[in-house]
């Protein structure tokens, strides 16, 4: 989990102050990106990033990124799991690659594709790109918007972030509360499609490309997920064994890392089928279960029982009682953007922090927090 930050400047040049405020406003995301904080910024364009260090642990990995020629600048967060597959492709092209790692094959696919490299790229990710030859600039963010990007476009220019926190640290413009898109989280339970609790700012659509140019932002979609009209014909066993290749294939590539990684275990389906996967590519599997301190809701000996049948020796439980639910949801509350009715983001926040003891990276049988 990484975080971005920029601005787009239509109708003057950034000055010193501009570049202050836009450095704090990304140190705001250094929970995000722990590792390191690095910008880039030219008369009219800031580009900021906060790491975490996943694939290439080194330098020479850190953003913003910039290809060969120094045309382009890119900031990313997520990861895109195929990246060697795609890395191999490329470089059979001549495409030159001085890192190894998964940003720097995004930003040549990129440049080498264009927006048509979003179809090709499988994983997640909120991404900004810059072509100083034309002065576009593009953000983007994957199909089902694992990660989160906000965004203002305004008429002196666009705003973005990861979280909206880090737009609110801005003295200008004068942010305010969306009330009719709160009236409608009372309704839903939580902030619909663009809509944010803040007046003029927006999330981007899962699946699509916010395009800065020329003092205009244009929205576009580049994924679709409706089926198409002819239906596959295959048999119960070919459908088996294609779920089965597809289980096999995402978890050996989500597993593609530089750091600790492991699996939330819950002693149920998802998480137990995972934990499966994961374990036969990889002998030193970690897992970590929760433990309830009421028996009634308690599933710890149902992964016990897991691991012992896995095979998996490094194993950890932790126990979640009231104290811990109360202090979870503390963090829940000073760390979210936007108010949602979910109570499982509370055993979410709890176990990924209980987690990053053990492993940087964690696969789980549930969506995750982004």
């Amino acid at each position: 989990m990484c975080g971005l930050f920029g601005w787009v400047s239509f109708d003057r040049s950034l000055s010193a102050d501009d570049a202050d405020a836009a450095r704090r406003a990304t140190g705001v995301l250094a929970h995000r990106g722990p590792d390191h904080q690095g910008e880039w910024m030219d008369e009219r364009v800031y580009m900021g990033h906060r790491r975490l260090n996943i694939i290439d642990l080194s330098a020479a990995a850190n953003q913003p990124m910039q290809d060969a020629t120094g045309r382009y600048r890119f900031i990313f967060n997520g990861e895109i799991y195929n990246y060697l597959e795609l890395r191999q492709e490329l470089a059979g092209q001549g495409v030159p690659f001085r890192t190894q790692s998964d940003s720097e094959v995004f930003l040549a696919a990129l440049i080498t594709w264009g927006t048509a490299a979003l179809t090709r790229v499988d994983g997640m990710f909120a991404a900004a790109l810059h072509d100083r030859q034309t002065g576009e600039h593009l953000l983007m963010r994957d199909p089902l918007g694992q990660k989160p990007l906000y965004y203002a476009a305004l008429p002196r220019g666009v705003l973005y972030a990861s979280e909206l926190r880090a737009l609110l640290t801005l003295p200008d413009p004068r942010w305010t509360i969306h009330q009719d898109a709160f009236l409608r989280f009372l309704l839903l339970g939580y902030y619909s499609r663009s809509e944010s609790p803040i007046t003029d700012v927006h999330k981007l659509l899962p699946g699509h490309v916010l395009r800065v140019r020329g003092g205009e932002a244009r929205l576009e979609r580049y994924w679709d997920s409706r089926p198409g009209e002819s239906v596959a014909e295959v048999t119960e066993t070919a459908a088996l064994d294609e779920v089965d290749h597809l289980l096999e294939e995402s978890c050996l590539r989500s597993m593609r890392a530089d750091v600790p990684y492991g699996v939330l275990l819950s002693g149920g389906l998802d998480s137990t089928l995972i934990a499966s996967y994961c374990r036969r590519a990889h002998p030193d599997l970690r897992a970590i279960s929760v433990a309830m301190g009421e028996r009634d809701f308690d599933e710890s000996d149902k992964a016990a029982q897991v691991c012992a049948s896995l095979k998996i020796a490094d194993a950890h439980r932790v126990t979640m009682d009231d104290a811990s639910v109360v202090g979870a949801l503390q963090d829940v509350l000073t760390t979210s953007d936007e108010p949602h009715a979910d109570p499982g983001f509370v055993n979410a926040r709890f176990l990924a922090k209980a987690a990053r003891q053990h492993m940087v990276v964690a696969l789980a049988g549930a969506r995750a927090t982004p």
